[in-house]
């Protein structure tokens, strides 16, 4: 069996991907940045002449310690538009089907959050209720 083949029986892939794997050759670096993260670079040989579709995204990997790489693409987290916004929170319909109140306050102002957060929560709870009774009776 060949490598290609190998992969696409290894990482449960459809024989469709068969055909897009490239093989290439090259240097992998993997160092420590400032911050503590780590950094992982390729560089393909220079005389290896390749036509790969850049990829950007957000991806969770790992490199084995026979340089083996596997890196899976994360899905996108999907943020829902609040239905009602107040100063310093929003109500919001979350694709599980439950609503969430945010309350965000910088903490220079953390003072202030026994006024504010009762009046902000009424508010967007009023906003909600008026919202309930004009689609009971048939409006948007």
């Amino acid at each position: 069996m060949t490598s290609k083949k190998k992969i696409v029986a290894q990482q449960g892939l459809s024989t469709e991907a068969l055909k897009s794997l490239v093989n290439i050759g090259g240097t992998l670096a993997i160092v420590k940045k400032d911050d503590g993260l780590r950094l992982i670079d390729f560089v393909p040989n220079e005389d290896a002449p390749i036509n790969i579709t850049p990829i950007k995204g957000t991806f969770s990997g790992e490199v084995k310690r026979d340089g083996r790489g596997y890196f899976d693409e994360k899905k996108k987290r999907i943020h829902n538009k609040p239905l009602f916004r107040e100063d310093h929170s929003s109500l919001s319909l979350g694709v599980n089907g439950k609503y969430y109140v945010c309350f965000v306050l910088p903490q220079e102002q953390a003072e202030q959050l026994p006024e504010l957060l009762p009046h902000e929560i009424l508010s967007l709870a009023q906003k909600f209720v008026a919202l309930l009774k004009r689609r009971k009776e048939g409006g948007r």
